[in-house]
């Protein structure tokens, strides 16, 4: 798969090649126009992922948040009935490029299809891009993220027509390489860092980003290795890391590259080491196939928060897996795009390409996101999370456990504090009131009480803390909603003053000469003051003011993309405190089955 890899991208540099190796007609060549699909009641859309070898458990992962998403909908969109036509891109253990192809040919020939859902893996999308592309079908791969699949350097060789048909729901690459950076800079991680890929357009994407990234923030690395998805050369790397001792290991590569086995053999050369991956480790199936290597892996992905609360259902479960969450909301913006289309007149494969991206904002379990120009995803908060038990740790189950191993630990030396003082005769401390009389939490006080009642108060006291914090976050983002509205209101004295101005004036005619000024100036003065800007807008002449509108301009267009990021923090805490009281919900649902279970067999 690596030297296919290397033989795809070495195909960019003739469009002939790579027509060749896909066996489609050159770009620019006349192709034959689709048949619409409208013509049927019945519209499909081809979904091709690994249905065998080890990517099996993560694209059943994204099968079911397609299905759930279709359901959801009845199995209708834009007055058509959806079918999901499931295609196999695998042979074995690894993605097939015969398949691949294959499956995107069945699709672009189908005059009912109106989409296509593929790959599960970069490479494979990059290969079945160009082939939909030349259909003219909307493709969304719900968890490619290489950054290259949307690159405009590689535009005309994916997306030969010239028109934008690809796009994703998950964040790319590059944004999961700066939250890699982050969680290694978080967890001490400052030097020392070896970079593992499988050589795969994924794998060599994400490790190339960090490189990057790391350059810029102070985290350096000391070198570079391929893990090759056969296993070969394995043991020879794995002796190489237990020499060299890294800090810690970027691994780029996915279960169907073998990941389970490069992770165990690379933990077991060099136990102390940490082991950092991205999205496509975040799953169980990994995490039980890790093994002992669990306790050194470090995993960021796109923040999945379907609300998990019973009275908030949506099919994917109790801990839905963030590529069942964005698989869902890739098709949910699919299939509401194809209602869109229906509105315009008939649904065709052109008007659902159209409506796809035509910028209207999503809403997706995860949280608010739009598909841009590009067919990026805006949707950028990433969740730290760790392996454990055969199992993903959500960031909520991550800070309970710190919670309660602090507290445990403190509790621990309060007990061995008062025997020491009976030993001693002295009396044993009581426990303090805060005011008002209510129990803070503390040992003193969390000693008597019992198990459901002492993680109750610890994670009220952590509810406490992330109220805080989200209440001033919320202050933030509504100062910054204040400036832009300031910002606006100049902006709009400006334009009213330079509208005054006759269509042929020179940059050079002055304001005063103009008939009718009245109190153009002074509002715009006032509104300046108001916003708090400086030095003061230069009003005199028509040029003048043209150059203090540009930058306003600029400044609110910072100010907008601040209201932007500031917005994700406040979702990423707002997600977090629902969090909080659902691990808590949780807890006290499982004592109270326990307790009814006890109760019940007591009585017979």
């Amino acid at each position: 798969m690596a030297s296919y890899a290397r033989a795809l991208a070495a195909a960019t540099t003739t469009g002939v090649a790579f027509a060749a190796l896909l066996g489609t007609t050159p770009a620019g060549a006349a192709t034959p126009a689709p048949a619409p699909a409208g013509a049927s009641a019945v519209s499909r859309v081809y979904v091709s992922l690994p249905r065998q070898g080890k990517a099996a458990p993560s694209a059943a992962l994204i099968a079911r948040g397609l299905r759930v998403a279709t359901k959801a909908r009845g199995g209708e969109a834009g007055g058509r009935r959806i079918k999901l036509v499931w295609l196999d891109d695998a042979t074995g253990d690894a993605w097939d490029p015969a398949k691949v192809v294959a499956n995107a040919r069945r699709a672009a020939a189908d005059p009912t299809a109106i989409a296509y859902v593929g790959e599960g893996n970069s490479g494979a999308t990059a290969l079945s891009m160009p082939i939909v592309n030349r259909a003219g079908l909307a493709h969304l791969s719900p968890v490619s993220t290489a950054t290259g699949l949307t690159a405009a350097d590689r535009s005309a060789e994916l997306q030969p027509t010239g028109i934008r048909t690809f796009f994703r729901p998950i964040p790319d690459d590059a944004r999961q390489a700066a939250s890699l950076v982050q969680y290694a800079r978080n967890s001490g991680v400052t030097g020392g860092v070896l970079l593992v890929d499988d050589d795969g357009l994924y794998g060599r994407g994400l490790t190339s980003a960090f490189e990057s990234d790391g350059a810029r923030s102070g985290v350096r690395v000391i070198g570079r290795r391929v893990a090759a998805p056969d296993g070969a050369g394995l043991a020879a790397l794995a002796r190489e890391v237990g020499t060299l001792k890294p800090r810690a290991i970027v691994y780029g590569g996915s279960p169907s590259s073998g990941a389970a086995a490069v992770v165990r053999a690379l933990h077991a050369a060099s136990p102390s080491t940490l082991i950092f991956g991205g999205e496509a480790l975040a799953n169980d199936a990994f995490a039980e196939q890790a093994g002992p290597a669990q306790s050194v892996l470090r995993v960021t992905a796109p923040a999945a928060h379907a609300d998990p609360r019973p009275t908030r259902t949506h099919g994917l479960g109790r801990r839905p897996a963030a590529f069942s969450v964005f698989a869902h909301n890739g098709m949910t913006a699919l299939l509401r795009a194809v209602d869109r289309s229906a509105r315009t007149g008939a649904v065709t494969r052109e008007s659902v390409r159209t409506a796809v991206f035509d910028g209207t904002p999503q809403t997706g379990l995860s949280g608010p996101w739009t598909i841009t120009a590009t067919g990026d995803s805006t949707y950028g908060v990433f969740d730290e999370l760790r392996l454990k038990g055969g199992r993903v740790q959500t960031p909520g189950e991550l800070a309970v456990a710190s919670l309660v191993k602090k507290q445990s630990a403190a509790f621990k030396a309060r007990l061995e504090r008062k025997r020491r003082l009976a030993r001693n005769g002295g009396a044993p401390m009581k426990a303090q009131s805060s005011v008002g009389g209510t129990t803070s939490v503390n040992m003193a006080n969390i000693q008597s009480m019992d198990i459901e009642t002492a993680l109750m108060m610890v994670q009220a006291e952590r509810t406490k803390l992330l109220d805080l914090q989200l209440q001033t976050q919320i202050e933030e983002v509504q100062k910054r909603n204040e400036q832009v509205a300031k910002l606006n209101t100049v902006l709009s004295r400006m334009n009213t003053l330079v509208a005054r101005f006759p269509a042929d004036s020179s940059v050079d005619r002055l304001t005063f000469t103009l008939p009718n000024l009245g109190s153009a100036v002074d509002d715009l003065i006032k509104a300046w003051t108001d916003a708090g800007l400086t030095p003061a807008p230069t009003t005199g002449t028509l040029g003048g003011l043209r150059t203090s509108a540009d930058r306003v301009k600029g400044m609110l267009d910072a100010a907008s993309n601040s209201q932007q990021m500031d917005m994700l923090r406040l979702q990423s805490m707002s997600n977090k405190r629902n969090e909080a009281f659902d691990v808590m919900t949780n807890f006290v649902k499982k004592m109270q089955e326990s307790r009814s279970s006890i109760i019940g067999n007591m009585r017979y």
